[in-house]
């Protein structure tokens, strides 16, 4: 009798919790990503506006 009691937490453990925290995980992985992207592409661009008025100051 004690089945009935265990196997439907279990259940609703294996179906519903764990591949909400795994798409979870991955989703925030994947905006990190998106995010450090960005991010490097905008110093990047710093960067390069930066070196550009250093060459006009030299010219």
């Amino acid at each position: 009798m004690g089945i009935y009691l265990i196997a439907p937490p279990i259940m609703i453990l294996v179906l519903a919790v764990i591949p909400a925290a795994v798409i979870g995980f991955a989703s925030r992985a994947v905006r990190r990503a998106d995010w450090l992207e960005a991010k490097a592409a905008a110093e990047a661009a710093e960067a390069a506006e930066a070196t550009e008025e250093t060459d006009a100051a030299q010219a």
